[in-house]
């Protein structure tokens, strides 16, 4: 899983503005800049203060986006999608997907087959979808197939996506497009067919999804600073 969040407590709207380029994934920071920098420094060039001005008017130009102070505000509820990482668009499918389907996780009451389900799909989204049984849909019922089948995942996945889709969809074709470079950059989301009975229900559950992994991405990432930490101690 990918740590590289914002980090800073209390996002707004005001932190994207200064700093776009953060959301944008490193393939299309390396294309703004003609791929003269190896991918360490992209990700340095990426987040300096110094340096956001300057990628944020050549990414303007080159695909043709709003400038970020000309943008439309989010909705409050929407902030956290973009504290996400860039590359995070996978991740979120999952805790998305898992959502969708936590009555077949809910179920699950065999220790070993617990086990097994968090070791697949990992224990944060496990456990997300738990807390978020309320939210499944209803055309996502219990499965009596193997959870832990390739096949399932994959459906998984897909609702996911398409919980994605849902979710872009109710964003203005402004933000849709700095989206597309970082978090929606999947090209499979251009080609889901929307649910409409199903989509309020879906963007709720991108929020929800979101907003935990999130906090699952400060926790990695404080977990790592606290191990460097102790590395340069010792």
């Amino acid at each position: 899983m990918n740590a590289e969040v914002d980090t800073r407590p209390g996002f707004h709207w005001q932190d994207f503005i200064a700093s776009p380029a953060r959301c944008v994934s490193l393939h299309w920071v390396a294309d703004s800049l003609e791929d003269t920098a190896d991918e360490a420094s992209l990700a340095v060039i990426a987040r300096h203060p110094r340096f956001q001005q300057r990628l944020t008017e050549r990414l303007v130009m080159r695909h043709h986006l709003t400038a970020p102070s000309a943008l439309p505000v989010p909705a409050e509820e929407d902030l956290v999608i973009f504290q996400l990482a860039p590359d995070g668009g996978g991740d979120l499918a999952r805790f998305c997907g898992m959502i969708c389907h936590a009555i077949t996780f809910v179920r699950e009451i065999r220790a070993p087959r617990v086990v097994a389900l968090k070791q697949r799909f990992g224990t944060t989204a496990f456990l997300t979808a738990l807390a978020n049984r309320a939210l499944a849909l209803p055309s996502s019922p219990y499965v009596d197939a193997d959870a832990l089948d390739d096949g399932f995942a994959d459906t998984v996945h897909q609702d996911g996506l398409v919980c994605i889709a849902c979710w872009l969809a109710h964003q203005p074709d402004e933000l849709r497009a700095w989206l597309r470079l970082g978090i929606a950059a999947d090209p499979r989301l251009d080609e889901l067919e929307l649910p409409h009975q199903e989509a309020e229900q879906r963007v709720a559950i991108v929020r929800r999804a979101a907003a935990a992994l999130a906090t699952e991405y400060r926790r990695v990432a404080a977990q790592g600073s606290g191990e460097a930490e102790r590395s340069h101690n010792e």
